[in-house]
């Protein structure tokens, strides 16, 4: 279950850099590791990522200043996987707002508001184990409130680096 965001316009090469960057391996193939994930730039969260990512972006644009209507619009696209489309005019918009606000760099622009997110999640009785495989084999290990932050801020900036890809291609359509 997730969100399956794929770019209007297709460019292979920038798909599989994208793919081949955020180590997205099942767009290559397995025996031979050729990319065939088709020319659309492909972003995947899955439901609970999803939601993170989400209030992240809903706290940056009222951060930024963005208009009620382009949080309503934004937030919708990326609410419902019914193939609603973020235009490259909107991501324009965005990144004009966070590139004239994030004079000391996004990552550092992005970390009180990121932090904010984390501790909103947070519940230390849920969320303090994780299931990972390891050697084809379910592991379970310790996450902390530092570790759920960190990977929020990653996967907040490969976002960020999807939509300035996907602003050049026609913007980003969810599924």
């Amino acid at each position: 279950m997730g969100y399956d965001i794929v770019t209007v316009e297709s460019d292979e090469k920038l798909a599989q850099k994208f793919a081949a960057k955020y180590q997205y391996t099942y767009l290559f193939d397995k025996d031979t590791g050729k990319y065939d994930g088709g020319g659309q730039v492909y972003f995947r969260a899955n439901i609970w990522t999803m939601g993170v990512l989400r209030n992240v972006m809903y706290k940056l644009f009222y951060t930024l200043g963005m208009d009620d209507a382009f949080v309503e619009q934004f937030m919708n696209a990326v609410s419902w996987n019914d193939g609603e489309r973020v235009s490259p005019d909107a991501l324009n918009k965005l990144f004009t707002a966070l590139n004239k606000q994030a004079n000391q760099g996004v990552e550092n622009y992005l970390e009180p508001i990121v932090t904010t997110v984390t501790l909103e999640s947070w519940d230390p009785e849920k969320d303090n184990k994780v299931n990972i495989i390891v050697d084809n084999k379910l592991v379970v290990r310790d996450y902390s409130l530092e570790d759920k932050n960190k990977d929020t801020m990653a996967f907040t900036l490969e976002f960020l680096d999807y939509m300035e890809i996907a602003k050049d291609l026609g913007g980003f359509e969810v599924y």
